[in-house]
């Protein structure tokens, strides 16, 4: 009798817990340790940089402007910096009145600003000054949060990465999750942060004429008074500030790079980037890498570069 109930209590110790295991192992339903992947979608991922389109832009001085106010506009031949935009924006001139700040009076020869170049001006203001926000590296200090959440000086390249305030591992299996972003990225959240939503897939897509003149119609609200022209190959001194300005692979051809050029009040050409390879996990966090600005100069049109440049203009 007791041999009996002995292996009656083990029968059903036995199916108890077989049952627990076939409740936390139904069929159709992955466990932990066995969860796919998640795919990676890869119309949104720039092809990574050959070592010679990496080895010119890491030949680049960093600039050493800190503020969008000395980016140089021109209106009819004549120069002025963004803060002086800023100040005579909303001035009349002619007949010598001039309203809108003191220092409109030196301008006189450019106002009124009609609504048009309003919000031209406008919009190439505002994605200065958010490309010199996402570029200082004082804007985006980040201690360390935990295992694999280290701390940051600065935005880092992020492969795959979009959005500036999420704290993410990029599409390249580098564990650290970081704030980041790629070049397309970056230039996805210049616009964005200006009131224009460019798509945010690859460089490839963002410098194309009919992908800009999409998400721009939303801005001016009239295809008619502005254009957008892939202009080629333009000398470095023939760029001004507003241009998107995208680099190919020369070993592929693909377009693997893209960024915006701003000039400052002594005309040089400034180029504002997050740069990066997948896969170059700890580099990808050092100061030569993410968002940053450099100086451009002659070196783009003399070594060979497969580049092109991609320009918003209203129609006069």
């Amino acid at each position: 009798m007791k041999n009996t109930l002995f292996v009656l209590l083990a029968v059903m110790l036995c199916y108890t817990i077989l049952s627990c295991e076939n409740k936390n192992n139904k069929p159709g339903i992955a466990q932990p340790s066995q969860l796919p992947p998640v795919p990676i979608d890869s119309s949104k991922l720039d092809p990574p940089l050959d070592d010679s389109l990496m080895a010119f832009l890491n030949s680049l001085p960093q600039s050493a402007d800190t503020s969008y106010s000395h980016t140089k506009l021109v209106k009819n031949g004549t120069p002025f910096d963004a803060y002086v935009y800023d100040d005579i924006r909303d001035a009349r001139g002619g007949n010598g009145f001039v309203g809108g700040g003191f220092i409109a009076k030196f301008y006189s020869d450019i106002l009124p600003f009609s609504s048009t170049e309003k919000l031209y001006y406008d919009l190439i203001t505002n994605l200065s000054r958010e490309a010199y926000y996402l570029q200082d590296r004082h804007n985006f200090q980040y201690g360390d949060s935990g295992i694999r959440k280290p701390s940051q000086n600065g935005l880092s390249y992020s492969w795959g990465r979009k959005q500036v305030l999420q704290r993410e591992a990029p599409e390249d299996h580098c564990p650290d999750s970081v704030y980041g972003l790629d070049c397309s990225g970056y230039i996805y959240q210049v616009f964005r942060r200006s009131g224009v939503i460019l798509p945010d897939g690859r460089a490839d897509d963002q410098r194309k004429v009919a992908t800009l003149r999409k998400a721009l119609n939303k801005y001016f609200k009239d295809s008619t008074i502005y254009t957008v022209t892939d202009m080629g190959k333009l000398l470095a001194k023939e760029i001004i500030s507003g241009d998107i300005l995208y680099f190919r692979n020369i070993s592929t051809g693909d377009v693997a790079h893209i960024g915006i050029c701003l000039k400052n009040g002594d005309g040089k050409l400034t180029f504002f980037e997050s740069r990066g390879n997948p896969g170059d996990c700890a580099k990808n966090m050092s100061m030569k890498r993410g968002a940053q600005s450099t100086v451009m100069d002659r070196r783009l049109e003399t070594e060979g570069r497969e580049y092109g440049v991609v320009r918003i203009a209203i129609v006069k």
